[in-house]
């Protein structure tokens, strides 16, 4: 049963109140089509071989797939605000993998942040290690890691919202940097609500990683991690991203 759809225009006609709603949804989203599930575990698997083998004529194509993969991902969000509750299909190709470049432009523009005081970070301590004072190099270090890390969490925080936001407008980069908006959309799922689900996606995440890596401790792993355990994880928080942020039209008219 659809927990949230979607019209065309955008407007839902039920609206999920609670996470676990949200989580209990998702678990079961990927699972509706498994051919589907093997066949985005082809697209994340394709760019890691093109990246891990030697380089060759192929390597740069193998690594452009990545971005099939990312618009995949993208399409999951777009067809369910488009009123759709099934894994969508694997068609349309180059618009796929534009909108693949899309998330991924916008991901690192949405992490320019982190990367500048990372840098900053690196400098600043490189240049109290010139000078020998090695104590305040440290407490540089132990200081800008929790700020690191807090930074990253607002940042992902903002960007997941974005993302949604972007599909709603149909892919327009713009959309993902339309930030009144976006803390308007935060706002209306609710700051515990919204904390609570991106708690819970890290927690997810986490999990997969611990079973990706004990899986990948016998032969069958190598190609259960690719092919299923990582495209399952990212449908179900792609999905739970959907309807975290169908939430937010609780309170539009």
């Amino acid at each position: 049963m659809s927990l949230c759809l979607y019209k065309l225009q955008k407007k839902p006609l039920v609206i999920i109140i609670e996470n676990r709603e949200i989580f209990y949804d998702s678990l079961k989203y990927p699972s509706a089509d498994w051919l589907k599930v093997i066949i985005l575990g082809v697209l994340v698997l394709l760019p890691i071989i093109g990246f891990l083998s030697p380089f060759t004529v192929i390597s740069p194509l193998l690594l452009l797939l990545g971005f099939l993969s990312l618009g995949y991902l993208f399409r999951i969000i777009e067809s369910f605000m488009e009123g759709s509750d099934e894994l969508p299909d694997f068609d349309d190709w180059i618009l796929m993998a534009t909108n693949g470049f899309k998330v991924a432009l916008v991901g690192i523009c949405y992490f320019i942040p982190l990367i500048m005081l990372s840098l900053l970070l690196i400098v600043l301590q490189g240049t109290l290690n010139s000078f020998f004072i090695s104590g305040f190099s440290l407490w540089s270090f132990l200081a800008g890691t929790p700020i690191q890390l807090g930074l990253f969490i607002v940042i992902g925080l903002i960007e997941s919202i974005a993302f949604a936001n972007m599909a709603l407008y149909n892919g327009e980069i713009s959309a993902a940097f339309q930030f009144s908006e976006i803390l308007k959309r935060i706002y209306m799922i609710g700051y515990r609500k919204y904390l609570l689900w991106y708690i819970s996606v890290l927690l997810i995440g986490l999990i997969s990683v611990l079973i990706s890596f004990f899986t990948m401790m016998i032969i069958i792993g190598v190609i259960l991690v690719p092919l299923l355990i990582i495209p399952y994880t990212a449908m179900l928080i792609t999905r739970s991203l959907a309807l975290i942020f169908a939430s937010s039209e609780s309170y539009e008219s």
